[in-house]
């Protein structure tokens, strides 16, 4: 509603109305917020590509009505927006009449967040992510996309398994043969054992320019 230059008594007005509405269903709320937008905004980037998170982000924003007042056309500008709307968030979290739980993020201590979380919704503590994978050698190798020239390699460590690229970035098991990629919402499922090595990669998720489907580019990791 911001990027549309819409008063910020409209946007808290509208939060309002919503909240009336959805009342007797019992809503909590929960405010994940860093100290430092600019620095979490930062984080980010550095965790992803920049065609695949800041540029991406920069030219949707470039669009906005905002941007046309503002004269948002760079990182420094997305830091603005997001400062703006973090100012009317926080206004907005704090007239929410409903059970609500903020947390300063900043730390990244997401094992602690989540001990917040579920005492607060009083839910069952979450059981710890398994670092531990069996036989990682099943895993490791090159694995290339039929369709194009992509390829990525799948490495391991004593933490687990990781994707063999400038930040080493880490594969998070789900369950079984099925990992998710730290910061992407999106998993791969390892598919077709065969003489101890997975022969094949299934993508699973927002999929706009890779096939679903990869496959064992090496004979053996």
């Amino acid at each position: 509603m911001l990027a549309m230059e819409i008063d910020e008594s409209a946007i808290l007005n509208c939060l309002q109305e919503i909240t009336e509405i959805i009342l007797p269903l019992r809503p909590v709320s929960i405010y994940l917020a860093p100290e430092d937008v600019e620095q979490a905004l930062q984080i980010i980037c550095r965790q992803r590509r920049h065609d695949q998170f800041e540029a991406p982000l920069i030219a949707l924003l470039s669009k906005s009505g905002y941007a046309r007042t503002h004269g948002l056309t760079d990182f420094q500008g997305v830091v603005h927006f997001f400062q703006y709307c973090r100012e009317i968030t926080d206004r907005a979290f704090s007239l929410l009449p409903v059970p609500k739980l903020a947390i300063d993020n900043s730390m990244r201590a997401w094992g602690s967040y989540e001990r917040q979380i579920t005492e607060f919704l009083q839910l069952p503590e979450m059981p710890p992510m398994s670092e531990h994978v069996d036989a990682p050698v099943r895993f490791v190798g090159r694995y290339k996309d039929p369709s194009s020239d992509a390829g990525l390699v799948v490495a391991a460590d004593e933490k687990g398994l990781y994707l063999d690229d400038d930040r080493g970035t880490r594969l998070m098991q789900d369950q079984g043969d099925v990992f998710w990629i730290n910061a992407i919402w999106l998993a791969l499922a390892f598919k077709s054992q065969s003489d101890g090595a997975f022969q094949r990669l299934e993508f699973k998720g927002h999929l706009p320019d890779i096939s679903p489907v990869w496959i064992r580019a090496d004979d053996r990791p």
